[in-house]
């Protein structure tokens, strides 16, 4: 009878579901009913599917130009005015020094023709969807599970959701070092065509391992530094705030709101120097490790220097730093000494010390005439020179590069370049903030 059956289920042109939902016990002794589930699925599980897909797409592509300026700044090897670099960061990019605001450096960027012009703050949307849609759907799994495993029986802990928001970032690190080199490659000549592309070439580096391609230590790092940071700061503010002020959410939703956006700001300040910091480890290119013998020239050492092993078609649409970094520190101290200014050692004081006369010299006395032009431009050094009023070649290089002021300016100058994507990057936070806020409150309604 059973044979039969099934002989009859597959040779028939009966529907399946039909099949097994019959009533025919002996047909389908475990039957039940798929017309509900089908009827979810297909209806109202789809278009919340859809909804929830077109939400995380419509947040990547709203973020995505505010993404591409912070990226391009903050990749951008920004030597100060006084270093020998200067002249050859000019001349060899693509794109002008990005040192304005954050709309101007939209504009540089949509007005630069080898860049194609407004679909170039569209780089790296895509990855930036595929990486938030990922995170958003593994950490709160992974949260609860830590929850799960440490009888943590609070509905929020700080530290479970910072150690899985770590976790994941590590995770997903991949994507974020895709993303950077999408939106930093250059236009003219494209290495990537695509995060999957992207990956694959990353992945299939020669003399190197897949995780050690995928997930090297010096990207790693900052990652896990900036997952963990970000959820903290947030987390213990608004916790501060709560218990100090008696700020509630449901009581104050202005002042709450007024709150968060606050603690988004410390957090992007916390933050800024990491997210820099992964970015430009991010574009650099390793360099293939190789020995040289003893019997070796010099000559011959400088004709077989270690070449790009990775990617050796990738070109930036910025310039890159000249420095092979070895860390997250390294970056920041070398971003902080090279590219914030610095101030001269050597003090002139001409303001202070008039020209003396000159001596005579040993072949013959001095002449009358000299000597009484001399005296009088000893006798007349105090007096100021018309024509010399505007050159300010002579007394603002003096006054504005020594002392306690100028140590000011050149330290205020390099925090301002550790932090040149700061407010591209809290703008990108405060978007992220209201899309939810907006679906927090339709689902609540």
């Amino acid at each position: 009878m059973a044979a039969s059956a099934l002989f009859s289920m597959v040779t028939s042109r009966l529907d399946p579901l039909a099949f097994f939902s019959s009533s025919n016990t002996t047909v389908a002794p475990y039957s039940y009913s798929l017309s509900n589930l089908s009827h979810d699925f297909t209806s109202e599980g789809n278009q919340d599917l859809a909804a929830h897909l077109l939400k995380y797409y419509f947040l990547a592509v709203l973020n995505s130009p505010l993404g591409v300026v912070e990226a391009l700044a903050e990749c951008q090897y920004q030597p100060s005015a006084e270093s020998d670099d200067l002249s050859e960061a000019t001349d060899q990019q693509n794109l002008p020094m990005l040192q304005s605001g954050t709309w101007e450096n939209i504009r540089d960027v949509v007005e630069t023709e080898t860049e194609g012009g407004w679909g170039a703050l569209l780089k790296g949307h895509f990855t930036e969807f595929l990486f938030t849609i990922s995170y958003d759907s593994m950490q709160p799994m992974l949260e609860e599970s830590l929850n799960d495993l440490f009888d943590v029986y609070e509905d929020e802990n700080v530290w479970t959701r910072c150690s899985s928001s770590a976790i994941v970032g590590a995770l997903l690190s991949p994507l974020e070092l895709v993303r950077v080199r999408l939106i930093t490659q250059s236009s003219v000549q494209k290495t990537y065509y695509g995060p999957l592309h992207a990956l694959h070439l990353i992945a299939n580096v020669p003399n190197s391992s897949l995780l050690g391609a995928l997930y090297p230590p010096e990207h790693l790092l900052p990652s896990v530094l900036v997952h963990f940071l970000s959820p903290l700061v947030r987390t213990l503010t608004l916790q501060y705030l709560a218990e100090e002020f008696g700020i509630d959410r449901e009581f104050s939703p202005t002042i709450w709101h007024f709150c968060a956006v606050a603690a988004i700001g410390m957090e992007c300040i916390i933050t800024g120097p990491f997210e820099l910091a992964r970015k430009r480890l991010a574009i650099q290119k390793k360099h293939e490790k190789r020995r040289f013998s003893r019997r070796d020239t010099y000559e011959t050492n400088v004709a077989e220097a270690p070449q790009p092993q990775d990617s050796n078609m990738y070109q930036t649409c910025v310039t890159p730093s000249p420095k092979q970094y070895a860390g997250v520190w390294d970056v920041i101290s070398s971003v902080l000494s090279s590219e914030g200014g610095k101030a001269r050692s050597s003090r002139r004081r001409r303001l202070r010390h008039p020209p003396r006369p000159s001596t005579p010299s040993r072949s013959g006395a001095e002449s009358p005439s000299h000597r009484s032009s001399s005296l009088s431009q000893y006798n007349d050094w105090h007096k100021i020179d018309p024509a010399g009023l505007h050159d300010d070649s002579r007394y603002s290089e003096d006054l504005t590069n020594t002392g306690l002021g100028a140590g000011s300016r050149r330290w205020y100058a390099a925090v301002k370049s550790l932090y040149r994507g700061f407010w591209a990057h809290y703008a990108q936070k405060l978007v992220r903030y209201a899309v939810d806020e907006v679906g927090r409150g339709q689902d609540e309604w």
